[in-house]
């Protein structure tokens, strides 16, 4: 059975790229390889030279954009996420970074105009010798009525 979800979908490729590697590098990433799901994804620099990780996006598909309501090219993470967001997408990118290992959440939350969002995510690590230089995420989502 072929798989659907985004996040699955993502996970191999991540997966195929990685090869024999604890993380693949940001140079393999090719995005016409998953060039289906490439409007679902964004791309983030890691800065470790300072205490706690920083996150700018590099690169944000149309429909994250969609997604937040704004494009965050060349945006540091911490600057564009609501507060409530922040700290789980904090949390799970420190868990990216400390495990060196994908990790996939979903949720749902009510927006300012009284409509449910339900969303799904991955975050993957990419980088080199030195450490963690990315992390890739994806993201899908559906937005519906509030009952």
């Amino acid at each position: 059975m072929h798989e659907k979800r985004l996040t699955s979908q993502l996970l191999k490729y991540w997966n195929i790229v990685r090869r024999n590697r604890t993380i693949p590098d940001v140079r393999h990433i090719n995005p016409s390889a998953i060039e289906k799901l490439w409007a679902q994804c964004f791309l983030l620099s890691c800065d470790n030279l300072r205490e706690n990780f920083s996150y700018q996006y590099e690169c944000v598909g149309p429909l994250v954009t969609d997604f937040y309501e704004r494009d965050m090219t060349d945006q540091y993470v911490d600057d564009t996420v609501e507060e409530n967001v922040h700290l789980s997408l904090r949390r799970l990118l420190h868990q990216v970074i400390t495990q060196h290992s994908p990790v996939d959440d979903e949720g749902n939350f009510l927006k300012e105009n009284g409509k449910l969002m339900k969303y799904r995510f991955i975050l993957m690590p990419f980088g080199d010798d030195d450490g963690i230089t990315h992390v890739m995420g994806g993201l899908s989502f559906m937005l519906f009525d509030a009952a």
